[in-house]
């Protein structure tokens, strides 16, 4: 068994089992203590499960690249009849956003021959999506079904890269009865079902991606790691992660 495979299988062991069940099952089986190998893996295991807690939250970057192929198939030199620009599409008003909050000064043209530029237009672009959705408290559609479109943090940006942010907002207060169409004929609920299932991943090099939280928040996945470490036998545990989650989880208790 490779390191990163049974550091994997442990993590995802963990979320059904519990990390004593899983690290037993994995690598103990009916033997009271592991090989040393095992326990080499069993630390990767603890190391992975680690990163898992403390890099949320995770980033969009499926939903960028999704997005950039949608907009114009990977093609960060499009300009369509609309003036729309690079792999994203973007207008000359969102990008007048990005140059009045960041002081940065490029023309059309510029953007349109600069990849690292987009990305960063994009990166930006999607933090501002959703500062917008927590402090008007839109998160609280996250999981319900309006107009036909599971609402997660994906197809919330979806939507609002093809509606700006107003008309996202004004899908999910209408109950999905405002629901335009672009040029194309492509709807705001297209977009958010197109984008709704849209998987969350670590950051790809190179690309500055948004932070969006799906599935388990970090205090659950510090609640559960604090008490299976707790169960271990302490002669197993890295006494310095167990010190980390304990301190992790007073810092969330604010004691």
């Amino acid at each position: 068994m490779a390191p990163l495979t049974a550091a994997r299988g442990c993590v995802e062991l963990a979320d059904t089992q519990g990390f004593v069940n899983s690290f037993v099952y994995i690598f103990i089986g009916r033997s009271p203590r592991p090989p040393k190998k095992s326990r080499v893996y069993f630390h990767l295991g603890l190391l992975y499960a680690a990163f898992s807690i403390f890099k949320e939250p995770r980033m969009a970057v499926n939903f960028r690249d999704a997005l950039r192929q949608s907009e114009s198939s990977g093609n960060y030199g499009a300009v369509n009849r609309q003036g729309y620009t690079g792999a994203y599409q973007f207008g000359r008003d969102r990008l007048e956003d990005y140059i009045k909050e960041t002081g940065e000064s490029f023309s059309m043209e510029e953007f349109r021959q600069n990849p690292k530029l987009q990305e960063r237009v994009q990166g930006w672009h999607e933090r501002d999506i959703m500062k917008f959705i927590e402090a008007n408290n839109l998160g609280e559609y996250y999981g319900k079904n309006i107009g036909g479109v599971k609402i997660t943090p994906t197809a919330l940006l979806g939507m609002a890269h093809l509606g700006g942010k107003s008309g996202m907002r004004l899908f999910l207060e209408t109950a999905g009865q405002y629901n335009p169409s672009d040029a194309q004929g492509t709807s705001l609920s297209d977009y958010g079902r197109k984008f709704s299932g849209t998987p969350t991943v670590s950051r790809r090099e190179g690309i500055e991606a948004v932070t969006v939280s799906q599935g388990p928040r970090s205090g659950d996945r510090l609640e559960r790691a604090a008490r299976a470490l707790a169960g271990m036998d302490s002669s197993m545990v890295d006494p310095e992660m167990a010190a980390g989650i304990a301190a992790a989880l007073r810092a969330r208790r604010g004691s």
